[in-house]
């Protein structure tokens, strides 16, 4: 009986996929691997000076024995890879990382870890006792050492390292505890800054600094005192590090750990705890500065930078959302339904932090555009910059189809055709150029053809320069990194 209902729910939800012209058709198959590919161009002309590899991360959601993964974020990691050279045509590879939990499901073709949106496989026993042992899918985002491999990352564990050329999975990058899938690197030093969060009888907070090998060369560990928070990305600004943490509450926490239901399926953010600053000095071998509380009541999933302005207060801009329900709608029974019209809707700030208090003294609106996934040049991490991209949500879609330019109080706004849907853009500048000019390079999912696609768009203009075909659909990419020759 219950095979029967499995069966008939699994069959509702692929039948809804399979009519839905948008970008949900990525959740209904397997994605294709493919090595060294000439990539056609279908419009345009690659600019001359772009030159260096695009490497994405992708969250691969597909069927295994009649079930689907319970939420967006369980994909299976595959990494994307495309070079351009400026005497070759460009190449695209796509491959899985090779993850252990990878390789046991793929062998038995079937879901057996825990992850935020499905139990593990198994008797009520057999789910209590793996209730957390979480499959490490390194399916967020990617950092190319300078000197040494391609990190795939993934937060809730350690980093998988890949050879760069091949893409061949070499095994986990031994930095012993959770490493976050936003690592920060600094643009005048090169040096790269993190965090992890280490879950056990006490909550820690482990601080990094790492050089281009992956070398850590400084460490810190700080106690959090409630266990239950949401800690996806931070902020390099100046000096310090900015770590904001936002309180959840997992309602029937026994039932998760007794395994009957996923840590994701109740999570609520608790605005009633407030949200904790943590500011650590990067120049002090990571010596905490200040950590405070405030009952300030937003979310945010991810910031574009921040600096020291000239007064000694920290700025930090980000995408702030009123609620945690991106979180909720990205369960795939939600996602398939459609998601609530104000799910995207965040506004663009700018909060202003006293690095003696780590209090917020004011959080002001830039903008009051649906975005995502804000960007900046490389070469502004961590300095005072003047522009930033990001992505754009229309208020009749669930996943952005437009792509924004701020600077200052102005903005440029590239709104794609119904049907086409983009991801996080990343900024690359033309060497041979003054600084501010450069690319845009994303991708951009045709849901009309069922086709993959990577425009390279001009930074000033967002006119498109290029359009390349990739020769199989991609999943779902949240973040990417273009290493430069």
């Amino acid at each position: 009986m219950k095979f029967i209902i499995n069966f008939y729910q699994k069959f509702i939800l692929i039948n809804q996929i399979q009519n839905m012209y948008s970008w949900k058709k990525l959740l209904q198959y397997k994605p294709i691997e493919f090595n060294n590919q000439v990539l056609e161009v279908v419009s345009g002309k690659i600019p001359e000076h772009l030159e260096g590899t695009l490497y994405r991360n992708t969250s691969a959601l597909f069927e295994r024995k009649n079930e689907l993964p319970g939420h967006l974020f369980d994909g299976d990691g595959a990494i994307l890879k495309v070079t351009f050279s400026r005497h070759d045509r460009p190449i695209g590879s796509y491959r899985f990382v090779q993850t252990q939990g990878f390789k046991e499901e793929e062998a038995k073709n079937e879901y057996i870890y825990a992850n935020l949106g499905r139990t593990a496989t198994g008797n009520r026993f057999t789910k209590m006792m793996n209730s957390f042992n979480f499959k490490n899918a390194a399916n967020t985002s990617v950092l190319p050492l300078k000197n040494g491999p391609l990190l795939t990352l993934w937060e809730g564990g350690e980093p998988h390292s890949l050879e760069k050329y091949s893409l061949n999975t070499i095994g986990l990058f031994p930095t012993k505890t959770p490493f976050s899938a936003h690592p920060k690197v600094c643009s005048r030093t090169n040096q790269i800054f993190n965090i992890g969060v280490e879950q056990g009888k006490s909550t820690y907070l482990h601080v990094y600094e790492m050089d281009q090998s992956g070398k850590i060369l400084k460490q810190n560990k700080l106690q959090i005192q409630d266990g239950q928070f949401m800690l996806h990305d931070f902020v390099l600004a100046g000096k310090y590090l900015v770590i904001p943490i936002y309180p959840i509450l997992i309602n029937g926490i026994f039932d998760v750990i007794t395994g009957g239901k996923t840590l994701g399926q109740d999570a609520l953010f608790a605005a009633d705890k407030g949200i904790e600053i943590i500011l650590i000095d990067r120049e002090d071998n990571l010596r905490l500065v200040s950590r405070s509380v405030t009952k300030d009541f937003y979310f945010v999933w991810h910031y574009s930078n921040g600096y020291v302005d000239d007064d000694g207060t920290i700025v930090i801009e980000q995408s702030t959302y009123k609620n945690f329900d991106t979180y909720k709608n990205f369960h795939l029974q939600n996602l398939l339904k459609g998601m609530d019209k104000d799910t995207f809707q965040s506004e663009h700030q700018r909060v202003i932090i006293d690095p003696k208090s780590a209090q917020i003294l004011k959080r002001i609106t830039l903008h009051n555009d649906s975005t995502e996934f804000l960007v900046v040049d490389d070469a502004d991490v961590g300095q005072k910059w003047d522009t930033t991209y990001g992505v754009h949500f229309q208020s009749t879609d669930d996943w952005p189809n437009g792509i924004i330019r701020y600077q200052g109080e102005s903005r440029i706004l590239k709104t794609y055709d119904v049907g086409l849907y983009v991801s996080e853009p990343i900024y690359v500048q033309n060497k041979e150029m003054d600084k501010g000019v450069g690319w845009l390079i994303l991708p951009v999912y045709d849901g009309n053809q069922d086709k993959t696609f990577i425009d390279i768009l001009d930074s000033r203009t967002l006119d498109t320069q290029c359009r390349l075909l990739l020769p199989f659909n991609i999943s779902i990419s949240f973040h990417g990194r273009f290493d430069t020759i």
